[in-house]
């Protein structure tokens, strides 16, 4: 099974079943136009892809296995919440009202939710700075160096070139490492305004307005870092095909919630905010949602981008970030051992 913990490993059986199956085709139609018998002969490369194909399918198949009776368990807890939690009054309502706040939004297409470069100008479009001046506006407020403008890099503002999404990691962890201090502001904001919560270094789950007085306090939030590069790498080979506009979670942050009242108000506040604009929203509390795809663990995924003057001109207003809502109940059950199970699952399923 550890065989299977290396990058996108989920497709070396196919591409072995399609050797072989190509490779003895051929063989079978020589062995038809030279000797009139289809069985004449056979391939041995052909026979020998299709045995390791079949060892490799097997074994594929037991570590899939073993991935999902590593977080049965865990399913077992988080379904057990799940029941609890849809149990108590006035919940189904209220999980009701939030899967309609979701889908009364108007969402891009999802082939969209990428991460995009800015439209370029033309350079003969694009203004000539007055004498003198040392910034030129382009477009809304957007400040543009004299420079960009001589090297024809002169781009509009939140505008996106779907013709040219972002190839490079190394200019999205450039972006994020911006985007991810705006967020960090937003986040304060809605938590502050939801009465959410942080973990803190030693594992408590600290309410925002008791502590954002205290700098002692402050200091002690333990915020959630950007995406690892080697988590990255994983995703893009397993998952993106080796296309980095599909990592939207390189900058992200958490807020946790005590009760759905205040879940659902962080998301009217999130929903409302116009510094912000959502780009995709996966609702794991949804009454329809299958957890069994997530070994029951449920939480709610914001993909959104910072819209606000600030993120305009730091030109980060096209990068998707992730914002994590979950209950605290939720955040008990997810312990640093249940994480590391779920790692090793998700490794051995190649996922």
């Amino acid at each position: 099974a550890a065989l299977f913990q290396g990058y996108n490993i989920a497709a070396v059986p196919v591409l072995l079943w399609g050797y072989a199956l190509v490779d003895n085709i051929s063989w079978l139609i020589v062995c038809v136009v030279l000797w009139k018998d289809p069985f004449y002969s056979s391939s041995a490369a052909g026979t020998t892809v299709a045995v390791l194909a079949l060892i490799m399918s097997l074994l594929r198949q037991k570590a899939v296995q073993e991935s999902n009776s590593m977080v049965r368990n865990d399913q077992v807890l988080y379904d057990a919440q799940w029941q609890s939690l849809t149990s108590k009054e006035g919940a189904p309502e209220l999980l009701c009202e939030i899967d309609e706040l979701v889908n009364a939004l108007e969402l891009p297409d999802r082939e969209t939710s990428r991460q995009f470069n800015r439209l370029r100008l033309d350079s003969s479009r694009a203004p000539h700075p007055a004498p003198g001046d040392s910034l030129q506006e382009a477009g809304d407020d957007a400040p543009l160096h004299p420079l960009f403008r001589d090297l024809g890099l002169h781009t509009i503002c939140e505008a996106k070139d779907i013709r040219s999404p972002v190839s490079s990691c190394n200019q999205l962890y450039c972006q994020a490492g911006i985007a991810n201090i705006l967020l960090m502001e937003r986040l304060k904001e809605w938590a502050n305004a939801s009465d959410g919560r942080f973990k803190s270094i030693d594992g408590a789950f600290v309410r925002w307005r008791d502590v954002q007085q205290d700098s002692a306090s402050c200091e002690r939030v333990k915020w959630t870092p950007m995406k690892r590069h080697g988590r990255a790498i994983e995703k893009l080979l397993r998952s993106y095909n080796n296309d980095p506009s599909y990592l939207l979670d390189i900058a992200r942050g958490c807020i946790i919630f005590n009760s759905l009242q205040d879940f659902k108000r962080c998301i009217e506040t999130i929903f409302s905010d116009e510094c912000v604009k959502v780009e995709r929203v996966k609702n794991r509390y949804s009454p329809e949602y299958d957890a069994s795809a997530t070994g029951g663990y449920r939480d709610m995924i914001i993909n959104l981008r910072l819209v606000d003057q600030q993120a305009k001109a730091l030109g980060v207003e096209l990068h998707i970030v992730e914002v994590q809502l979950l209950l605290v109940e939720y955040m008990h059950i997810k312990t640093a051992e249940g994480h590391q199970r779920y790692v090793r699952s998700r490794n051995l399923a190649g996922r």
